[in-house]
């Protein structure tokens, strides 16, 4: 008899869990694009340490498996794309070279590509709207841009210099925040802020040899989504 209240104990603990998920349906699938922001160093303009990155654009796809109403995980797969400002690049390399009165600066976009997988959490606020966080762990795969100079020196020099592009990759955590309206019990939509930092070994063949630059690449993306509830 003892074994049997047991069993039906669990079973109706089994029933009131199952019951709760279903009404809080958190787990989903989505679709995002927005802006990706530089900050620090990597939007700056030392010639010697940043990479001169403007606001770009960021994509991303991402889902989550909610084990509890306010708790699950999941994974994201993003890509972000980060222009140049050539003007301030050609700018500051003269200012570096004493011997360079002018360059012209044709240069490609930074390109990274992050993936990563941890915990999401997410909490009702009022009726349909949620607020949500994240802790991503991954990697981050970045791409420095193909750059074209065209010098004009004092004396004699160069017509044109190519920088070649280089890659590294590494372990990132991203941490992230968001909101997000149920607009019916299938669809949303969501506003999502996330941080990416990491300091990047890009490794760049020379006359002498190997030369790594160090570059710390950390940028803000702010990302409209449209949710797919499952």
């Amino acid at each position: 008899m003892k074994y049997r209240y047991a069993f039906f104990s669990f079973l109706l603990l089994l029933f009131a869990t199952t019951n709760a998920v279903s009404q809080q349906k958190n787990s989903f699938f989505s679709v995002g694009s927005g802006v990706s922001i530089p900050v620090g160093t990597y939007s700056g303009t030392d010639y010697e340490k940043s990479c001169f990155t403007t606001t770009g654009i960021n994509l991303n796809l991402e889902g989550a498996w909610y084990f509890l109403p306010y708790l699950g995980i999941g994974a994201q797969v993003g890509y972000n794309l980060h222009p140049v400002d050539a003007r301030a690049l050609g700018y500051a390399r003269v200012q570096n070279d004493p011997f360079l009165i002018d360059v012209f600066t044709r240069s490609e976009p930074y390109q990274m590509i992050t993936a990563g997988i941890g915990p999401y959490a997410s909490w009702n606020i009022w009726k349909d709207l949620s607020f949500h966080g994240k802790v991503l762990a991954g990697m981050i795969f970045g791409k420095t841009p193909y750059q074209v100079f065209e010098p004009e020196y004092f004396l004699e020099g160069p017509r044109y210099e190519v920088k070649t592009s280089a890659k590294d990759y590494g372990f990132i955590v991203i941490p992230g925040i968001g909101l997000q309206y149920n607009v019916s019990p299938c669809i949303g939509v969501k506003i999502d802020s996330e941080f990416y930092y990491r300091e990047m070994i890009y490794g760049f063949n020379t006359g002498s040899g190997v030369r790594n630059d160090y570059r710390t690449t950390s940028f803000i993306n702010v990302t409209l989504g449209l949710v797919v509830i499952l």
